[in-house]
């Protein structure tokens, strides 16, 4: 019996055979990988960073058509409500300036954003080291990483927005039309957003005018080299994309043009709640897959699935976003 039972206890020691209530158990880790993605444009290194996904009740935002079609299209994509939506930032090195597009919700939309920082620092790179920031507009899901408890998140960083998106969203008269027409429509989704982020907008951008760090630039102008702004407007007065061309590649950061693409895609008339224009949004959407699908240009969107990245395909049946093909070096997508 002695020696069956140093057997036994030798057998379990080098096969590692054991009965189930002698293994451990392990927890549940219950958190994804650093969210960072890099590919290379031409000779600048771009790095997707996420701030997270928001879930959102997509049957009730999106307007021009019905809660029905809305869930029927996403349950063709395996997909249910809320939609997770992604927020997307991204980063440009050129070699010796480092450019941030959009930075996210900071805490205003609560507490499944407000990771830009985090995966910012994963990928390589500490806030200081940003010297540009550019928004692709000014809604609180793109300018509320800008601030934390009211301080620069970005002590070293210009930013840089429209000169229309900043005369709307920054002009105090405005701002009291929304606060109006919000008190004398309390159960209008629209009105409370749009109340809302004049609010958020002024804490986010204030900090950057007092320190003479805001600068506002004009559709069409390039912004730096090799980066150029483009009127985009719809989705807000000042809504911009930016095309990024370098050593003969180009990719364009089309920001708020699609913000379901399970959706928008096959039928882009398909708006949202937080359109400022929805006829001008709609018709600048058709504008923009009609011109990427046939020129096949990379895009990048800010609430595509993270990383966003990808080609349209256009066909008769309308258009397929087709994510970029993953790439362990992102140096040899050039």
């Amino acid at each position: 019996m002695k020696f069956r039972h140093i057997f036994v206890f030798g057998l379990i020691a080098v096969t590692g055979i054991a009965s189930p209530d002698m293994h451990g158990s392990a927890k549940k880790a219950g958190f994804q990988a650093p969210g960072f993605y890099r590919i290379t444009v031409g000779e600048v290194e771009v790095t997707v960073l996420s701030d997270g996904t928001v879930p959102l009740p997509m049957d009730q935002l999106l307007t021009h058509t019905t809660p029905a079609l809305v869930d029927h299209a996403l349950a063709a994509s395996f997909i249910r409500e809320p939609y997770a939506t992604s927020v997307n930032c991204f980063l440009l090195n050129f070699g010796g300036r480092l450019v941030l597009i959009d930075t996210g919700a900071g805490l205003t939309l609560g507490p499944t954003l407000n990771h830009l920082m985090a995966n910012l620092r994963a990928s390589g790179y500490e806030p200081d080291q940003v010297d540009e920031i550019f928004l692709t507009h000014m809604h609180m899901d793109h300018e509320g990483g800008l601030t934390s408890n009211g301080v620069r998140a970005f002590p070293n960083a210009v930013l840089h927005a429209d000169d229309k998106e900043a005369n709307y969203w920054l002009n105090p008269e405005n701002e009291k039309r929304a606060m109006e027409d919000a008190s004398r429509r309390p159960s209008d989704q629209q009105a409370k957003f749009v109340e809302n982020n004049f609010v958020e907008t002024r804490k986010a951008i204030q900090p950057y005018i007092d320190a003479a760090h805001f600068k506002w630039f004009h559709g069409g102008e390039e912004v730096l080299p090799g980066l150029r702004a483009i009127s985009a407007a719809g989705h807000t007065p000042g809504h911009t994309m930016f095309s990024l061309v370098s050593d003969g590649a180009r990719i364009l950061f089309w920001g708020d043009i699609v913000h379901v693409a399970e959706v928008q895609l096959t039928t882009p008339q398909t708006t949202i709640l937080f359109d400022s224009d929805p006829i001008q949004a709609r018709a600048e959407r058709f504008k923009m897959l009609k011109e990427v699908g046939s020129q096949r240009d990379l895009i990048a969107g800010s609430h595509l699935p993270f990383p966003g990245v990808g080609h349209i395909r256009m066909s008769q049946q309308g258009f397929t976003f087709i994510p970029l093909n993953f790439i362990g070096e992102p140096g040899n997508n050039k």
